[in-house]
């Protein structure tokens, strides 16, 4: 219980008050006890005197017989012994002197007839023994009104004074566990108002301050995945280089070798030459595209400029027409009208370059590789072995070839559509690579990109 009530504000200022005011009623109860008969006393003979007095003044000019009725009538109406002494024949009124009296006062008075008395004047009432009686008798109840009026007052203190500071110690302890389903009532203009409106403040404060900390490690959290897939992506490209450098390197190897030590065909210089110099040349192209895909993430952001997506097809195109010739593709731009965004111009043509050239190289001999632009989209379609879903997914990858064989026969390295991918990733655009009955469908959306309209003045 003592536990209880020492952890308790509640109790304590309730137990502390009631305690207070009973102890101050109490004390007071008992001065009152204590002064009243004292008091009474000296007000009953300061009142006793002057009476006395002025019953003297009137017996002086009374005879003997005259004083009688005189202190008669005085005893009856102050409820007092009145007595006259000193001669035979003295007068005397009332029950004598009981025990408590309040008073009894004595004065000298000369009759009429030259007579000497003495008279005195005792309270007869008994009134301070009743008070002190009344007293004792109303202290039982008197001392349970006091404890009920002081639980009433220390209740009403702990509710007005402990209630509410119990009340923000909750909110307190929920606070310290970051639990902010809660306010404080800001209603009391007092102190206890103005710490119920800090706390206020400071929980609003904190959950601010809490949710930007949130937010910035979530940030931090999506930087630091996408660092780490970044860099995984790198190991991944190393290694698929690495095992794309293999295979030309150990055949331009195996040429040299074979022309040096004279072996076989091989010593007819004139007809090897030419095929290890064209394994060298497709490794230096290998070697650079691998280099501009390494750089393309470090490249420094450009300021965004009014680019014409049509020109840049129409470079691309022309471009790539002498490879998609030599394959047998036709490859044609569709008639378009102008479609000007506001880009980064590089990474836009590095976009539009890989996906013409893909199609040219990657087209069926004999067929039509196409570009168009319409609604903000960029498309290229061409003719190609029919694909897998899983494959079309998988096209944006580095060295990525559905069919290694034919790819490397058509002198792709692999990094065209990956190029054109992580360049429109820089752009913000998106891309949909998609390939039903043997359409290659190449659709980058550059909506995003759109050049405002301009105003005529």
């Amino acid at each position: 219980m003592f536990r209880a009530i020492a952890r308790s504000l509640s109790a304590k200022v309730f137990l502390l008050t009631a305690a207070l005011l009973a102890a101050g009623c109490l004390a007071l109860y008992a001065a009152v006890a204590l002064a009243l008969p004292g008091g009474y006393r000296a007000l009953s003979a300061a009142r006793a005197e002057e009476a006395a007095a002025a019953l003297a003044a009137e017996l002086s000019g009374a005879d003997a017989s005259e004083a009688a009725g005189i202190v008669e009538r005085f005893a009856a109406e102050n409820g007092a012994a009145v007595s006259l002494s000193g001669e035979p024949g003295a007068a005397a009124s009332g029950d004598g002197a009981p025990e408590g009296s309040a008073y009894t006062v004595s004065v000298a008075v000369e009759l009429a007839d030259g007579t000497s008395e003495l008279l005195t004047i005792t309270d007869s009432s008994g009134a301070l023994g009743i008070i002190a009686d009344a007293l004792l008798r109303l202290f039982p109840p008197a001392a349970a009104l006091i404890l009920a009026v002081s639980a009433a007052g220390a209740w009403v203190c702990a509710r007005l004074v402990a209630q509410p500071v119990v009340e923000i110690a909750d909110v307190s302890e929920r606070l310290s566990r970051l639990d902010m389903t809660w306010s404080c009532d800001e209603g009391r203009t007092d102190e206890v108002g103005v710490l119920a409106r800090s706390l206020n403040a400071m929980a609003a404060r904190l959950e601010r301050t809490i949710s930007d900390l949130t937010d910035a490690n979530g940030r931090l959290r999506a930087e630091a995945e996408e660092a780490s897939a970044r860099e995984r992506e790198r190991r991944d490209f190393l290694a698929a280089a690495s095992h794309e450098l293999k295979t030309p390197l150990a055949a331009a190897r195996a040429q040299v070798e074979g022309m040096m030590l004279g072996i076989g065909d091989f010593s007819d210089h004139a007809a090897h030459l030419p095929r290890a110099l064209a394994a060298i040349d497709r490794m230096d192209a290998l070697v650079r595209e691998m280099l501009a895909a390494a750089r393309a993430d470090e490249l420094p952001p450009e300021a965004p400029e009014a680019v014409d997506v049509r020109a840049l097809a129409a470079s691309a195109v022309a471009s790539a027409r002498g490879l998609a010739a030599s394959r047998g593709v036709e490859l044609a731009l569709l008639d378009c009208g102008p479609c000007p965004v506001l880009a980064e111009r590089s990474a836009l043509e590095i976009a539009v370059s890989n996906a013409v050239s893909n199609a040219a190289r990657h087209a069926l001999p004999g067929t039509r590789a196409t570009v168009s632009i319409e609604g903000g989209a960029l498309r290229v379609e061409n003719r190609c072995e029919p694909l897998p879903p899983e494959a079309v997914a998988r096209l944006s990858e580095p060295f990525f070839r559905p069919d290694s064989s034919r790819s490397r026969d058509a002198g792709g390295s692999g990094l065209g559509l990956h190029l054109a991918a992580r360049a429109l990733e820089r752009l913000g655009a998106r891309l949909a690579l998609s390939c039903e009955g043997g359409a290659f469908v190449f659709e980058a959306d550059l909506t995003c990109l759109a050049a405002p309209a301009r105003t005529e003045d």
